[in-house]
């Protein structure tokens, strides 16, 4: 039986489904069905692969106490043995109680990737806007403070930028400038 950590961190695990429709939903199960069948038929040429290297572990052992009778190696043998026959009852299980295949395109593997991500993309996006949201007001105050000591009003209650002459007194100059040389070619 699970625990209660172990269920609410499975259901964390798949938190990020909520963002596909029910037809994406079946496209990635079918996606990951497919992959777990390929690490399984990866697995199972492995432990293949593992029992014939015992299998010539042993050999070499027969061979090496055969030409040398002082070394003993009948119990390195038998753990071999004990291993090969090991694979061979978990390789012979794992083949009898093959998982079937589920239906679907070629491309559920493609598209169940692109789906896979997406879903989690929108979830830390949405993570990462909830975590904005709870710095909002921390913000406005800061916002507030940077404007008060720029002078830009942050403190006195003003919200926009400052625009009058006395905020910016070369642009003042360059204005009554420009309207005086209008004024003189008109």
């Amino acid at each position: 039986m699970a625990s209660a950590a172990q269920v609410s961190k499975d259901n964390q695990a798949f938190e990020h489904l909520q963002w596909l429709c029910p037809k994406d939903q079946q496209v990635l199960y079918r996606a990951e069905c497919n992959a777990a069948l390929k690490e399984e038929k990866r697995l199972l040429t492995e432990m293949e692969n593992a029992m014939l290297a015992h299998q010539r572990a042993m050999g070499h052992c027969q061979v090496v106490s055969e030409t040398d009778r002082t070394w003993f190696t009948l119990d390195v043998q038998d753990s071999h043995a004990k291993h090969v026959q090991l694979l061979a009852t978990m390789l012979q299980e794992l083949q009898e109680s093959a998982m079937p295949i589920p239906e679907g395109d070629l491309g559920d593997t493609i598209f169940g990737n692109i789906y896979s991500s997406y879903a989690q993309t929108a979830q830390v996006t949405a993570r990462a806007a909830a975590g904005l949201s709870e710095r909002t007001v921390p913000v406005q105050a800061m916002r507030s403070s940077a404007r008060s000591a720029l002078g830009l009003g942050g403190a006195t209650g003003a919200t926009g930028p400052a625009t009058s002459a006395e905020s910016f007194p070369a642009a003042a100059d360059a204005a009554s400038s420009s309207q005086a040389a209008s004024n003189a070619a008109a």
